[in-house]
C-alpha cells in the first residue's frame, strides 16, 4: 500500500504563520511594554534623586554638625577708625581669611568659632547662633545676625517666571544704619540666565546660586582710605545696597558684598577691596574652603544637560521604542 503525503493547502500555511506571527509579537509585545516601563522608572528615578539631594534642605540645615567649617579668603578688609566732618575714615588691615567652625549644636542653637585674619592680626571669637532666625546670642539676648548660609526650602529650584522670590529678615549693621528690605531670588544658572562667570571659589566654578541684596537708607557714602577719598553713590534713585550669593545644593556662603555683625561689631571691620574681574558677580570674599561637598563646575557640566533635556530625550527614547513595536506588530498583523 502506497502511502501519498498531502502538503498543506496554501490558506492553512499562511493561518499558521499568522498564528506565530501573532503568537511572537504578543511576546515582544509584553517585552516592549516591560522595557518602556523599566526605561520610564530608571529615568525618573536617576532625575529626581540629584533634583531631591541637591535642593532639600531643612530649616537646621542636615550637614550642620561639630566639625563643618567654611573659610573666606578676602583682598583687602577695612577697620572703622571713624567720623570725620563729612567721611567715614578708615584703616587699611591687608589681605587675609574669614572662618567659621562648628563646635557644637544642641536644638536649635549652634556654636560657631569665628576667626578674622589679616596681615595686622588675628582674632577669634566664639558665637552662639539660633539656627531657625540666625540670629547672634549673647547672654539670652540678641545683638546681631550673620548670614553663613540660608534655607534653601524656602526658594523653588528653576525653572520660575520670576528671578526675584521674596523677602527674609535679614538685618545687619553697616555704617551705622541696617541692611535691611531683602530681596532674594530663586535658584538660578549664573551662566545661563545672567550670561556672567560662574563664581569663583577655591574648590572649583559655582554656576547655580540663590543672590540675596539687602538695601540701606544711604544715597551717599564718603570713605577715606590711606588719604584716599572714595565715594559710592546710588544710581536711580536706589539706596545702597550689598549683595551675596549662596550655592543651591547646602545654601552656603560662596561669595559676594558679604557683611555680618561679627565683621562690624566685633571685629570692626565694615568695608572689603573689591576682588570682582569682567563679566563677573561683584565680591568682596569668596570660599576658599569647606568640608562640604558643594556643587562646582570644573568641564562641562554634563548633569545640568541632562536634566535641561531629560524630557525631550525620555520623549525621543519612548518614541523609538513604541515606533519598533507598531513595526513588529504591523509585519506580524496585529495593527
Amino acid at each position: 500500500m502506497n502511502l501519498k503525503t498531502h502538503k498543506p493547502a496554501p490558506c492553512y500555511r499562511e493561518n499558521m504563520a499568522n498564528i506565530y506571527l501573532r503568537i511572537r509579537f504578543r511576546i515582544s509585545g509584553r517585552r516592549v511594554l516591560a522595557l518602556v516601563l523599566l526605561v520610564s522608572c530608571l529615568s525618573f528615578f536617576l532625575f529626581l534623586s540629584p533634583i531631591s539631594s541637591r535642593y532639600t534642605v531643612h530649616a537646621q540645615p542636615a550637614w550642620l554638625k561639630k566639625g563643618v567649617y567654611a573659610v573666606y579668603r578676602f583682598k583687602c578688609a577695612y577697620a572703622l577708625k571713624g567720623w570725620e566732618t563729612s567721611w567715614w575714615e578708615l584703616e587699611s588691615l591687608g589681605s587675609g581669611y574669614y572662618r567659621w567652625e562648628v563646635i557644637e549644636v544642641k536644638g536649635r542653637l549652634a556654636t560657631l568659632n569665628v576667626t578674622l585674619s589679616t596681615e595686622k592680626f588675628t582674632k577669634s571669637i566664639i558665637v552662639t547662633l539660633d539656627t531657625e532666625t540666625m540670629d547672634l546670642i549673647e547672654d539670652g539676648k540678641t545683638w546681631g545676625k550673620a548670614w553663613f548660609w540660608i534655607d534653601v526650602t524656602r526658594f523653588p529650584a528653576p525653572p520660575s517666571a520670576t528671578k526675584v522670590f521674596g523677602n527674609i529678615t535679614l538685618v545687619a549693621r553697616w555704617f551705622n544704619v541696617s541692611l535691611k528690605n531683602t530681596t532674594v531670588s530663586r535658584i538660578y544658572s549664573i551662566t545661563k540666565e545672567s550670561s556672567l562667570k560662574p563664581v569663583k571659589t577655591g574648590l572649583g566654578l559655582v554656576d547655580k546660586v540663590i543672590t540675596v541684596r539687602g538695601f540701606s537708607n544711604l544715597t551717599r557714602l564718603q570713605l577715606r582710605i590711606d588719604e584716599v577719598l572714595h565715594q559710592m553713590i546710588s544710581i536711580g534713585g536706589i539706596t545702597l545696597s550689598l549683595s551675596w550669593c549662596y550655592e543651591a545644593r547646602y545654601g552656603l556662603l560662596v561669595a559676594g558684598e558679604y557683611i555680618d555683625d561679627i565683621l562690624t561689631q566685633k571685629f570692626n571691620v565694615v568695608f572689603f577691596k573689591d576682588m570682582s574681574g569682567a563679566g563677573e558677580l561683584t565680591y568682596w570674599m569668596y570660599l576658599e574652603d569647606t568640608n562640604l561637598k558643594i556643587e562646582v563646575v570644573k568641564s562641562v557640566n554634563t548633569t545640568s544637560i541632562f536634566e535641561e533635556y531629560f524630557i525631550p530625550l525620555l520623549l525621543g527614547i519612548l518614541a523609538i521604542i513604541f515606533a519598533v513595536a507598531f513595526i513588529v506588530g504591523r509585519r506580524g498583523g496585529r495593527f
